[in-house]
């Protein structure tokens, strides 16, 4: 029964009509949609970044989340952290900055009139967190250089160490075996 009543207060509130100045009056569901398509998506790839996730499913975390927000203003969305690359967190804060972030959503908000009022409320955060979470980041520009950046560093020092090493011990270290002097002489 709960779930049935929030499924229908998620569907009213996603066909309210909101006014935008560029699009008119348009339903609340169309508005998170053309946010993220012309807005959310194309904004995190000009930064470098892929996606994994579709159109839909970030569509709808993102509709959920508005909607938890604007129903519920203590409800905090959860979203995993992308654990398997803590260590690129920091880079993508660095290449996407906070400041970058918060004018996107500005800029979007005013189209909207007011769609992401509460972003102060912890939302800017979350579509950080979510951008990061969904990213892909093997197929990602920017994190494809950050780790060749960081690669050939960890080369240079490699390669600085092996320049003094004894070369019989480099050789033993990079298993090479001679068998020039193991021949049986006739």
């Amino acid at each position: 029964m709960y779930n049935s009543i929030i499924k229908n207060r998620f569907s009213d509130w996603q066909n309210e009509e909101i006014f935008s100045y560029k699009y008119g009056y348009i339903s609340r569901n169309r508005a998170i949609s053309l946010f993220i398509r012309e807005g959310y998506v194309p904004f995190i790839f000009k930064n470098g970044y892929f996606l994994s996730k579709s159109i839909e499913v970030i569509e709808n975390t993102i509709a959920s989340m508005l909607f938890f927000f604007d129903t519920d203003k203590l409800y905090d969305f959860y979203i995993v952290s992308n654990n398997e690359y803590n260590e690129h967190w920091q880079h993508f804060n660095y290449v996407i900055t906070y400041d970058n972030w918060n004018a996107f959503l500005d800029y979007w908000d005013d189209i909207f009139d007011g769609l992401f009022f509460s972003k102060e409320g912890g939302f800017l955060g979350k579509i950080i967190l979510l951008a990061y979470q969904y990213t892909n980041l093997e197929k990602s520009v920017a994190y494809l250089e950050y780790v060749e950046d960081n690669s050939s560093d960890l080369d240079d020092e490699i390669t600085k160490k092996e320049k003094n090493i004894d070369p019989y011990i480099l050789d033993h270290m990079n298993k090479y075996i001679s068998y020039k002097n193991s021949r049986k002489e006739d």
